[in-house]
This record gives structure tokens, C-alpha cells and sequence, in this order.
């Protein structure tokens, strides 16, 4: 899990904010990125969109990134998403410890023909898995931490809690 929300649920202010800490003064690679990931986003709300499962890092969801506006609006749009008809989102809580998934962001997204795939992401890169025996690798460390995690309405109702909370 990485320390900040995963790029496919950023608002575009959030990941310009995340973006311009990476490579400071390149406004033009931050840009870029910002638009890379509006388009693979769109995918997600598309007439043919995946089967999206997301665990993300109560960390994640803490750290403020930009100002407390820029947090809400985020917090806002990761909260729309937590249980959809294609998108289910369950926290994974500080107190678990460390896990085989620390380190990264993992995205399992199945497509209506039923083929999965890994989404391997970090701040400025992210890799598509299509082999088997890495998604099942991969799945495996996968379901240990979703039985662990918050359930999507626990969730929903953290989320709704740091809302509350922000300034």
C-alpha cells in the first residue's frame, strides 16, 4: 500500500498536488501525468467499464495533500466510489501491520468477459499483470488482506468521519 490515494480514484487537483512534489518546478510533467490518469480513469465510467476492487491505506486517507478543500473534494470522490455496482473499496487499517502488499498500490480489475488483471502502481509508473502465475501471486496476498480490511459501509463511514473532520 503507498501513502497516498491510488491515481485511478484522484481527483485532478489531488494528483496535480502529489505530482508536483515528485519533480517540483516541472509543471509540464505534472500536467501530463495528471492528464494520463483522467484518461485511464475514464475507463472506470465508461459503457463497458471493469470490475474495479480496491484496498487502500487508511494512510492514505489521512495524509493531507494540499489544502483542506483539495482533501474534501478527494475524499468526496473516493466516498462516491466505495460501493458501486463496478467499484468496491475496503480500507486497510494502520493497525494491521505490516502485510504482503505494503509498498505499492494494487488495483484487481476484472473485465465483463471475465479476464483479471493487476494494476501495479507507483508514483510515476504503473504496470499492467497479465501473467497468471503473477496474479495468482498476487491474489493470494490479495484476499489475506481484503478479509482483514474494513468492510465497504465501515468504510464509507471513516470516510464520512475525516469529511467531518477536515477544516
Amino acid at each position: 500500500m503507498r501513502l497516498g490515494v491510488p491515481g485511478l480514484l484522484q481527483t485532478e487537483a489531488y494528483a496535480r498536488e502529489l505530482l508536483r512534489t515528485w519533480r517540483p518546478g516541472d509543471e509540464g510533467w505534472s500536467e501530463t501525468q495528471v492528464i494520463l490518469r483522467r484518461k485511464r480513469q475514464a475507463r472506470l465510467f465508461s459503457d463497458d467499464p471493469p470490475m474495479l476492487s480496491v484496498l487502500v491505506d487508511e494512510a492514505a486517507l489521512t495524509r493531507q495533500i494540499g489544502t483542506p478543500e483539495v482533501m474534501r473534494t478527494q475524499l468526496e470522490f473516493v466516498l462516491g466510489m466505495v460501493d458501486t455496482p463496478t467499484c468496491e473499496i475496503q480500507m486497510v487499517p494502520a493497525s494491521l501491520g505490516a502485510h504482503g502488499l505494503l509498498g505499492g498500490t494494487l488495483i484487481l480489475m476484472t473485465t465483463p468477459r471475465g479476464q483479471t488483471y493487476a494494476y501495479e502502481e507507483a508514483i510515476s509508473t504503473g504496470t499492467l499483470v497479465e501473467a497468471p502465475e503473477r496474479l495468482q501471486h498476487l491474489g493470494r496476498h490479495w484476499d489475506r488482506l481484503w478479509g482483514r480490511s474494513l468492510s465497504p459501509m465501515e468504510t464509507a463511514r471513516y470516510l464520512k468521519n475525516a469529511l467531518e473532520a477536515l477544516p
